[in-house]
């Protein structure tokens, strides 16, 4: 799962064979193609994940997890309308699948949706109550809805789940000093900086401290 995470059915027929008859489910083929699909978009070739587990999905409609996979991919090309559609798919053949309920979320997050992304996430948060990504993800649907209680206690609890996560300690130094809390907000910075490896949050993270320090 990625976080930070992916309206009607999409057209029936790819999911069926095309000419009237019923094609037969090959699951081993599904399978080969899914850990393929899956190589490809961890090496970050969206293009060819998405092609890979769109054959997968061909041979076999009904695997949830080549649906979910294949929803996680179309998310990481901006296809929202498509990964709607196909992890709505996954969720009806398995309604507590986390990675397709997480990476629905995420699809109505990044489109600024937040009351489905919270839903979408409180499901899975059901179902994986200790997964850090996914309590960071929720976390920061409740802070962008400003209900920055709920979302310190997502991202202190993402924290527990996985210390060495840092986009919580990022959450944290963003809302504290919304509370007036300016040294748990350096002490959240300082720790992110020391787990963050990605230079733009590193940078912000580093203006926050200034910004905060001179105060």
């Amino acid at each position: 799962m990625h976080r930070f995470i992916f309206l009607s059915l999409f057209i029936a027929f790819l999911l069926t064979g095309c000419g009237g008859g019923s094609t037969v489910a090959d699951p081993a083929e599904a399978e080969r193609l899914l850990r393929e699909g899956k190589a490809a978009l961890t090496a970050g070739n969206g293009t060819q994940a998405i092609d890979l587990l769109r054959q997968a999905q061909t041979a076999d409609p009904k695997n949830v997890q080549v649906l979910s996979s294949l929803g996680h991919a179309l998310l990481g090309q901006q296809k929202y309308e498509e990964a709607t559609q196909i992890l709505a798919q996954a969720i009806e053949l398995d309604p507590d699948n986390v990675d397709a309920l997480f990476n629905l979320g995420v699809v109505y997050y990044e489109q600024g949706q937040l009351a489905p992304a919270i839903e979408y996430f409180e499901r899975a948060r059901a179902h994986a109550p200790a997964d850090a990504d996914l309590l960071y993800n929720l976390g920061s649907a409740y802070a962008q809805q400003q209900d920055f209680d709920k979302a310190i206690d997502l991202y202190n609890a993402a924290i527990t789940a996985n210390p060495k996560l840092p986009m919580p300690y990022f959450g944290l130094g963003t809302i504290y000093p919304l509370q007036g809390n300016k040294q748990a907000a350096i002490e959240a910075l300082n720790q992110f900086l020391t787990l963050s490896e990605d230079a733009d949050l590193r940078q912000r993270a580093q203006e926050m401290l200034s910004e905060l320090q001179g105060q």
